[in-house]
């Protein structure tokens, strides 16, 4: 079954970026009706935790890699 999620992704002046997540999964209408609201909520809590992480270790990598890159091409 497919599922659908929203990824919202602000950045202000301030260099702050603000990442939100609306959970769309099948599983989170039925925990809902059953009274489980505090457990859907961590498990997109959990998601969108774990996205940010990886998301956190790729653009690290990312300014390593630029920065290796123009150390070898400027000899910086």
């Amino acid at each position: 079954q497919a599922k659908t999620l929203v990824w919202g992704v602000l950045t202000d002046d301030k260099a702050k970026m603000t990442i939100s997540l609306r959970d769309f999964r099948p599983h989170v209408g039925p925990m809902q009706a059953e009274n489980y609201h505090e457990l859907a909520r961590d498990l997109a809590q959990d998601y969108l935790d774990a996205y940010i992480d990886t998301l956190d270790t790729f653009v690290e990598a990312v300014g390593r890699m630029a920065i290796a890159e123009d150390e070898m091409h400027w000899g910086v």
